[in-house]
């Protein structure tokens, strides 16, 4: 993650009204199929670490924070292309509402 992607992420959480009582957050992160399985299911656990590592900065609990690493299965973009293999080196954020 460089500066950038992290202050838009910060940025977005930020945005989300009442983020720590509404919500719990999943990060799933991917990598492309370059490599070794081994090597990118480690490469998959350092992106969500760098994200997960994010959050607690900014005070989110761990409580509420649940990690996926994909690794290079299950892409969303087709790796036969630089565009699809570009796509798959990232970590989703998704909000998951708390329901009661």
């Amino acid at each position: 993650m460089d500066e950038e992607q992290a202050i838009m992420l910060s940025r977005w959480l930020d945005s989300i009204p009442n983020l720590l009582e509404k919500y719990e957050i999943q990060l799933i992160s991917h990598t492309d199929n370059i490599g070794g399985k081994r090597y990118n299911e480690w490469l998959s656990r350092m992106r969500s670490q760098t994200v997960h590592g994010l959050l607690i900065q900014k005070d989110i609990p761990e409580r509420i924070i649940y990690t996926r690493d994909w690794g290079s299965e299950n892409p969303v973009y087709d790796n036969d292309s630089y565009h699809g293999i570009l796509m798959n080196r990232r970590v989703d954020v998704v909000l998951h509402p708390i329901v009661f």
